[in-house]
């Protein structure tokens, strides 16, 4: 059975029922989702990485998954972060385009049952003090560590959920740490260009040409790329500091 979430709100048994216009405005929308999607879905972890190609869906995924838990979970707390407060604002914004259910009220989503999403912009020093059942942080590659160390500790009292995504960025930060050394506690979710069927070769041979190669991977392939103030690659650096490492000695013909 797809997953299903409706644009109209819950009413009570004695309400009157909706007029074709309200309908009209207001249609069910049915997201549908592929077997990996419909896994994130389903998943009770209490830590989520989620790397995947652009236009993959994982917004959309996170969405339903967060409006989920805001409706079956009285008074929830959710918190939306990201490299800006226009990023958390978009899918908080998403949230908003698939249910009239709650109340916009600025960077905040306030739903009958007293649950709340909001958006947060990126600044650790007014993040402090906030508590929350579910911590979001999206584009996580591009979200520096020192907002996701300020932040962490809202899910301290509640042992709440923490879900993060992004598509791949530079070879550092918390995002590539955690999706690289497969970090104890945490479910990992991968999904390149090729797992999405919603993406034709077409539109991929012409962003391959646009944005060149290295790019191209990073965006469509999650290939995590060294940064531009970064010269050597994390691997090769790490290689020089393996004492199980032996140099090969190779012998040198000088021609006598």
């Amino acid at each position: 059975m797809p997953f299903v979430v409706s644009r109209r709100s819950k009413r009570p048994s004695n309400s009157h029922l909706q007029t074709i216009d309200e309908l009209e405005v207001c249609p069910e929308i049915q997201f549908q989702p592929d077997p990996l999607q419909q896994q994130i879905l389903d998943s009770p972890a209490k830590q989520l990485l989620l790397c995947c190609s652009r236009q993959w869906g994982k917004s959309a995924v996170i969405a339903r998954k967060a409006l989920q838990f805001a409706q079956t979970t009285p008074r929830a707390r959710i918190l939306i972060a990201s490299a800006s407060l226009r990023q958390a604002s978009a899918l908080l914004d998403y949230i908003a385009d698939v249910t009239t259910e709650p109340k916009r009220k600025g960077d905040r989503l306030v739903f009958p049952n007293g649950s709340r999403i909001t958006a947060l912009p990126q600044a650790p020093k007014t993040t402090r003090g906030l508590t929350a059942h579910v911590l979001i942080i999206d584009e996580a590659a591009f979200v520096k560590d020192e907002l996701f160390e300020s932040l962490t500790p809202v899910l301290g009292s509640t042992n709440g959920y923490l879900w993060v995504l992004s598509s791949a960025g530079e070879e550092r930060g918390f995002f590539y740490q955690i999706y690289t050394e497969k970090t104890p506690g945490w479910q990992i979710f991968k999904a390149t260009a090729e797992d999405c069927s919603r993406i034709s070769k077409e539109y991929l041979d012409r962003e391959r040409v646009i944005r060149g190669e290295q790019r191209f991977r990073r965006e469509y392939f999650c290939e995590f790329q060294t940064g531009r103030q970064q010269f050597t690659s994390r691997e090769v650096i790490e290689a020089c500091f393996d004492m199980s490492y032996k140099q090969e000695r190779i012998p040198i013909d000088y021609g006598t």
